[in-house]
């Protein structure tokens, strides 16, 4: 994936940009993640799971 971090679409360095990419590619694979970037990304997706009829799992 092409990074639009450089072009002014997004506010982000390219770090950002690749925690964003790994955030979205990986938010449906039930995964944890020692980021805390990615796993706040991932929370924040589950939250919103009731609004489809999907109840997230406890670990």
């Amino acid at each position: 994936m092409d990074s639009p971090a450089g072009s002014g679409i997004l506010k982000i360095t390219a770090d950002q940009f690749a925690l964003l990419s790994t955030a979205c590619e990986h938010h449906d694979r039930g995964w944890g993640t020692d980021d805390a970037t990615v796993g706040a990304c991932w929370d924040a997706d589950r939250l919103d799971l009731g609004r489809v009829g999907i109840l997230p799992k406890r670990k």
